[in-house]
């Protein structure tokens, strides 16, 4: 009887081990969003990439930055790809939506609303794996949204790919 209550106590143990160590790797995840994205550089570069580069299709976006401008390239890269890492946290369960909301993950709504022909057209090329949850977190950030602002008006680029 001993030994069998000895066994439950060390399940119990190792289960509250685990559950306290997945916590304390969750914190360490968003705290390394927050420090590796928040530089007054970072925001500079998201700006330009925001505001600044404008295309009219993706030959153009070709000419003007992928291989024109390389260094407006190598910014629009540089965002693109964190997001793509914010959504694969995201995916795979390591942070929740309301959590990256919170933090700025609503961002990706302008660079994804932006430059989803881009998107489409790098799928097209690369394939569908290359870089595939900025979508994947553009869309959870509009649902965030729409649940937190029932009158927000869903722009078409992101409700052709919600169901609901």
């Amino acid at each position: 009887m001993a030994g069998a209550i000895g066994v439950c106590i060390a399940a119990i143990s190792y289960t509250t081990n685990l559950i306290n160590n997945n916590k304390t790797r969750r914190t360490e995840i968003v705290r390394d969003i927050l420090d590796s994205h928040h530089s007054y550089e970072d925001v500079r570069i998201s700006n330009e990439v925001f505001e600044e580069m404008e295309y009219e299709n993706w030959d153009d976006f070709l000419k003007k930055y992928a291989h024109g401008d390389k260094e407006a390239y190598r910014k629009f890269i540089f965002i693109w790809v964190y997001h793509d890492r914010l959504g694969y946290l995201l995916k795979e369960g390591y942070v929740t939506p309301d959590t990256l909301f919170n933090l700025g993950g609503y961002s990706v709504l302008f660079l994804w609303g932006k430059y989803e022909p881009i998107d489409v057209e790098m799928k097209r090329v690369f394939g569908e794996s290359y870089l595939p949850y900025v979508k994947y977190l553009a869309l959870e950030m509009v649902k965030v949204k729409k649940r937190r602002e029932p009158g927000y008006v869903i722009p078409e680029q992101f409700s052709k790919y919600l169901t609901s």
